[in-house]
């Protein structure tokens, strides 16, 4: 079997969020099919960025280590494309991921297994957190919560922090008030909206209460000495690794101290084999490894693959926005009655993309 088709494109949302320090940006995307002579077709597709359209061109111009080589050579062709478009030439750590996503696609199609049993599956289910998509006030959130409680069986929660301390401080009460912790775990992302002296206050606060698991990207990721500073004063999780890239910048993360928690993400973070690896240098200093899950419904899939076969890492974060962004024929992903997800068996990436949806908004 080898690769005969290289198909990218970027697609964008008539949606706009705003994340922690970021300003509001359109939801895009990017988009890629990588076809064979056997007629399987292996699809990904990433995260929300805003540099969409340079990563679908990117891939376009990597034909010469695509094209014409086997599929069954995923090692050899994420190494290629690692070495010769990142490592020298600072290329795109999206594209990479999805060609290296794209290929696990193929190869299950191909053997009619899912990827998650290609690798070794550990879990068949795994505990989902309903991860809300921007800062919201405390009424809105606490609507929202039960919402993911009560319709979709929800046991834990992400919301995004990080709009100043009175503020948070106010959503804080609002969910603690209404909620036990016996009845809701809350996961804390800031997307490096604060600075080291504020995240401190804010960790404080979080740990005056049991809800609360960890605190997500509280600076900057290549702030690790920070990072580490505020590990080490704290005592709730450090969680991230999101904006972070191969086995070496996790490598050093983890010898930094930077984390309790890493967060690559297999549409980001170089693939489901580089998250795969990543994960076993995290086990191997006694770390959980939580994947990073933001985007459409192939963002999900191919982390929930890759997470099925993960010994460290107890949950998923399951992006609670509309629909529509999923892409999906099946729809959603259902919740047993404890909050857990089952991890999909069907082939490959185990997802079914909706074609004339995802059309409607390709560039």
């Amino acid at each position: 079997m080898k690769i005969t088709e290289i198909e990218s494109n970027w697609f964008e949302l008539p949606v706009k969020i705003k994340i922690g320090a970021m300003p509001k940006f359109k939801i895009t995307g990017t988009l890629l099919k990588l076809k064979t002579d056997e007629g399987i077709e292996g699809v990904a597709a990433g995260h929300f960025v805003n540099s969409d359209e340079a990563c679908a061109i990117f891939i376009r111009r990597w034909k010469k280590l695509i094209l014409k080589r086997d599929p069954y050579d995923i090692e050899a062709i994420t190494q290629d494309l690692i070495n010769y478009t990142y490592r020298i030439l600072i290329g795109n750590p999206i594209g990479i991921s999805l060609v290296n996503c794209a290929l696990w696609d193929i190869i299950g199609k191909s053997l009619g297994k899912p990827v998650h049993q290609l690798i070794g599956t550990y879990q068949r289910k795994v505990k989902a957190y309903a991860s809300m998509p921007y800062w919201m006030k405390p009424d809105e959130t606490v609507k929202m919560t039960k919402t993911a409680l009560d319709e979709r069986n929800f046991k834990a929660i992400k919301i995004r922090l990080g709009q100043g301390l009175d503020k948070d401080k106010a959503v804080i009460k609002a969910l603690t008030d209404n909620f036990s912790p016996s009845e809701l775990e809350v996961m804390v992302d800031v997307n490096s909206g604060y600075d080291l002296k504020t995240n401190l206050k804010l960790a404080r606060i979080l740990e005056s209460h049991d809800h609360f698991k960890w605190l997500e990207e509280p600076v900057f990721s290549d702030e690790i000495d920070n990072l580490a500073e505020l590990r080490s004063l704290v005592d709730i999780s450090i969680a991230g690794g999101e904006n972070n890239f191969g086995i070496h910048e996790f490598q050093t993360l983890l010898q930094k101290g930077a984390y309790d928690i890493i967060q690559p993400d297999a549409t980001r973070s170089g693939g489901i084999s580089i998250v795969k690896k990543i994960a076993s240098l995290a086990e191997a200093n006694g770390k959980l490894c939580i994947p990073h899950v933001f985007g459409t419904g192939l963002v999900q899939a191919a982390n929930l693959q890759v997470i099925g076969s993960l010994s460290n890492c107890p949950y998923f974060e399951y992006g609670f926005y509309p629909d529509f962004i999923l892409f999906s024929k099946d729809g959603s992903y259902e919740l047993d009655t404890d909050g857990y997800i089952k991890i999909p068996d069907d082939p490959g990436l185990s997802f079914n993309l909706d074609e004339d949806e995802i059309s409607k908004f390709l560039k």
